[in-house]
């Protein structure tokens, strides 16, 4: 399934201006696939190219034959989603591949990444990109336990909403916060003591592959010997095997089926220290670390899904996408390459 792109080379005139005397006689702008973008990375070139063709002729067929289906026809043995994630699997967008790329280049091969993936269907883009959080956000935040701990290829989650407090765990600051508003006990907390994390509460129906997920990065709500307290939270990696983790059914939802989505349990799931990511004095940080990406990857999905939704190509430029990669990319990619490189010995580009 790995759609290997072969490269044209270029016109005398496709870069650079075109002398006056070669003009059309009736001059007219020609707008390439993605707008009035300047032209690109060869290397970013390829990649489009080759998801292109997996998002149209692997995931639109697939998604499409998903959406017809229950949320438990969608995850069962047999079903289309596996040989889409087998498909995926052979294009080779894993860590390792991510550290390879120059820096300056993240920008672009995100947006790309995402908008194509987006087009081929916005449920199975959003299981890929949250698939690859645990070890990605590892990488960012220079932990090397997680790869040496956990192989990459486990199904990754995203545990975020709470079922009484939506995605609050986020909103560290409280910048979206009612000045008079009690937040209550956080539903999911983390308790941090005697080098152990343990954590207990529920993550909402709407954790993307939930119901499929071996993997977890989870941010809640942190409780140390001051007490509970939902500015200072959490991240944590989480087994999902682990004693005292379980799962509900997965969600019957409209729009995204091809997306598995359902509830995360944990009933006194116990870990060793060296889970934590993120502790409480840091939590801000990690929240912000993890925004700066969640929101640009779905800001790459949107303009895919609108391309969709009026059966129109992707004319769109992605400046916009491309703006939001590149404040994470610039800030945060060259940090995540140097620990996949110590880990893995990669010598990069």
């Amino acid at each position: 399934m790995n759609n290997t792109a072969v490269l044209q080379p270029p016109r005398a005139e496709t870069f650079g201006p075109r002398p006056f005397a070669r003009w059309d006689a009736n001059p007219s702008v020609r707008l390439g696939q993605l707008g009035a973008e300047p032209p690109m990375d060869d290397l970013v070139n390829q990649l489009h190219q080759t998801v292109h063709g997996f998002a149209d002729r692997v995931m639109r067929p697939i998604g499409r034959d998903l959406d017809r289906l229950s949320a438990e026809q969608v995850i069962a043995t047999g079903s289309q989603l596996w040989s889409f994630r087998d498909a995926y699997a052979s294009l080779g967008i894993n860590m390792e591949a991510l550290a390879s790329f120059p820096p300056e280049l993240m920008p672009d091969i995100f947006a790309i990444l995402f908008e194509e993936l987006g087009w081929g269907d916005a449920g199975l883009a959003i299981s890929a990109g949250v698939d690859l959080m645990p070890h990605y956000m590892a990488a960012k935040f220079g932990n090397e336990f997680v790869f040496k701990a956990y192989p990459e290829e486990l199904i990754g989650c995203w545990g975020i909403t709470e079922p009484d407090h939506g995605s609050d765990s986020l909103d560290a600051n409280g910048a979206i916060f009612h000045a008079q508003g009690k937040y209550g006990r956080p539903n999911c907390v983390a308790k941090i003591t005697d080098g152990k994390v343990i954590i207990s509460g529920q993550k909402s129906a709407w954790v993307s592959n939930g119901p499929i997920a071996e993997l977890a990065i989870l941010y809640c709500a942190a409780e140390t010997k001051d007490g509970v307290d939902p500015r200072r939270g959490a991240v944590v990696i989480v087994p999902l095997k682990s004693l005292g983790v379980s799962k509900g059914k997965p969600l019957e939802k409209m729009g995204q089926r091809a997306l598995p989505q359902g509830e995360i349990f944990f009933d006194n799931v116990e870990l060793d220290i060296d889970h934590l990511l993120v502790a409480p004095e840091d939590y801000k940080k990690g929240v912000y670390a993890i925004h700066s990406e969640a929101n640009a990857l779905m800001g790459g999905y949107s303009p895919a899904v609108l391309a969709q939704l009026t059966s129109m190509p992707m004319l769109m430029p992605m400046s916009a996408s491309r703006a939001a990669c590149r404040s994470s990319a610039t800030r945060m990619w060259p940090s995540a390459c140097s620990t996949w490189r110590a880990r893995s010995n990669c010598p990069g580009r």
